[in-house]
């Protein structure tokens, strides 16, 4: 397997793939006050919909979400 790079932004990039680290579903309005309103509802919505349980080495991935071709919580 081929290794990727990974950049760590000192800003919320427009585009890509963005890793929002949340321990509650709280969170996302202190983590990502640079997301848009419907970035943050998409996430929230997809967040809701998978019953996502916010445990330690949980994770999942929202599709297409606010410009970003992922973001991975």
């Amino acid at each position: 397997h081929a290794q990727r790079m990974v950049d760590f932004a000192t800003s919320v990039p427009a585009s890509g793939t963005l890793i929002l680290p949340l321990s509650s579903a709280a969170d996302i309005a202190a983590r990502a006050p640079a997301l848009d309103a419907a970035a943050r509802d998409a996430v929230t919505r997809a967040l809701a919909a998978q019953e996502f349980d916010f445990e330690r080495g949980s994770s999942t991935t929202v599709s297409a979400a606010g410009g970003y071709r992922s973001i991975v919580v």
